[in-house]
């Protein structure tokens, strides 16, 4: 079947029947270092497998400068990007650390990048690049690891794009913590981050001067309480919990900024599973803010598996996407979403619809209270 000039097709058209097709097939993913093997089974098909190295895949990446250098992360291995207060920030024994969320997360030393940078230094300026603010805060991208997060401190962020990650070439050494490069639209030339790796890497650094951490007031331990979200409307909107579960690191702060501002407590999920994940180890959370198209397991998988142990009653699910068209609308409805929103938002309208679903949920819960209690007086 890859011998090329071989064809099953009784006519030669111009699209098919010359038997070129998976003779170029064969000799591209040759050229990427892959293979291509075939199983088939009389009456039911063929299956064509094409395997790839894993530094060529395409991932969605997090652009940025540290002193006009030019590198990127991938975004699924972010925790968070914050302006850090300069009070937060600790010295001890040479090593700077952040203290944030009751832990002290090491700040990895821009010194390193600039020694084991593998390319030209690039341009400080960038038409596109967002300057992070410096006055009295210093920012830094927080980055995951298996057992710890460490922090980057940034100049720059230009943007997030999916791009192929290429392997160095042999004439490059570079450091464990680089999985390869990557090429922009610009032929901007630019090293990619092994999160993992990085955070090993800086880990033995300094295991042995982390500072102990601050001690805090013990807490009552929850009560294990059944899938599903409290069954009583929160007192005050400080109390009231919202999960936001999108791919994209900026739509998750965009709209959690906008939140925040409103007075909400905010979790976040990168997808479907994640924000699963999330449902099972917080039973305060009231209301989901979920985007359709994402990685793993995407905005309708989540419906589908979310409703059976969480009901519209308990909880509103609102879908906030960028597919506008009616297709979309119906199937979220059809699957269980509460409500549906289109990218961009706008503000007002977003809050509002929050607190319109919150209501409606405190109202479903207040009827089914009273229809129990007449029937249990019912039953007496």
């Amino acid at each position: 079947m890859f011998s090329p000039g071989f064809s099953t097709a009784d006519k030669v058209s111009e699209l098919s029947g010359r038997g070129v097709g998976l003779d170029a097939v064969r000799t591209q993913v040759r050229g990427l270092k892959g293979n291509i093997s075939i199983t088939s089974e009389a009456g039911k098909g063929t299956t064509f497998t094409l395997r790839l190295p894993l530094t060529l895949t395409i991932t969605k990446l997090l652009v940025f400068s540290v002193q006009s250098r030019l590198m990127a992360v991938a975004v699924d291995s972010l925790v968070a990007i914050v302006a850090a207060p300069v009070g937060d920030i600790q010295t001890l024994k040479g090593g700077q650390f952040y203290h944030w969320q009751e832990q002290f997360i090491p700040i990895y030393p821009q010194s390193i990048f600039q020694q084991n940078y593998q390319l030209p230094q690039t341009i400080a300026e960038h038409p596109k690049a967002l300057t992070l603010p410096t006055n009295g805060k210093i920012p830094l991208l927080l980055i995951a690891g298996d057992s710890q997060t460490i922090a980057i401190q940034a100049d720059q962020i230009l943007y997030e794009q999916e791009l192929a990650i290429k392997p160095f070439g042999r004439g490059i050494a570079p450091p464990d913590y680089l999985y390869g490069c990557t090429l922009l639209g610009d032929g901007t030339l630019l090293p990619v981050i092994d999160a993992r790796t990085l955070v090993e890497y800086k880990k033995s650094s300094v295991t042995n001067r982390t500072p102990a951490a601050k001690p805090v007031a013990p807490v009552a331990k929850p009560q294990v309480a059944k899938p599903g979200l409290p069954e009583v409307a929160p007192a005050k909107t400080g109390e009231t919990t919202i999960l936001v579960i999108d791919d994209s690191l900026t739509s998750r702060q965009t709209l959690s900024s906008v939140l925040k501002k409103s007075g909400y407590r905010v979790l976040q999920a990168r997808d479907g599973r994640e924000g699963l994940e999330q449902l099972q180890q917080d039973a305060n959370i009231h209301l989901v803010f979920c985007d359709i198209e994402m990685p793993r397991m995407n905005g309708f998988e989540f419906l589908t598996h979310c409703r059976p142990n969480y009901p519209k009653e308990k909880l509103p699910i609102v879908m906030l996407t960028s597919r506008s068209n009616e297709k979309h609308r119906q199937i979220a409805k059809y699957m269980g979403a509460t409500t549906y929103l289109t990218k961009p938002f706008m503000e007002h309208e977003l809050v509002k619809t929050l607190e319109s679903c919150l209501t409606e949920r405190f109202q479903m819960f207040r009827r089914g209270g009273e229809l129990e209690e007449a029937l249990m007086v019912a039953v007496d």
